[in-house]
């Protein structure tokens, strides 16, 4: 649970550090949303692949 909470503080800060103000230059806020889409669709992958795997589990 302590790895999840800090993984998700992480995230949100470093969420807030960039969009205020885009402190960032363009290409290193272009960066920074491209890494975040890739992470979250690997996130809800991998989520999707856990929920058949246990609904598969189930069934057997």
């Amino acid at each position: 649970m302590k790895t999840v909470l800090f993984m998700l503080v992480a995230f949100f800060s470093t969420q807030a550090m960039a969009h205020p103000d885009h402190h960032l230059s363009d290409n290193a806020h272009a960066f920074y949303h491209a890494a975040f889409w890739i992470v979250f669709a690997a996130v809800v992958f991998k989520g999707i692949s856990w929920w058949r795997s246990r609904k598969s589990r189930k069934q057997d």
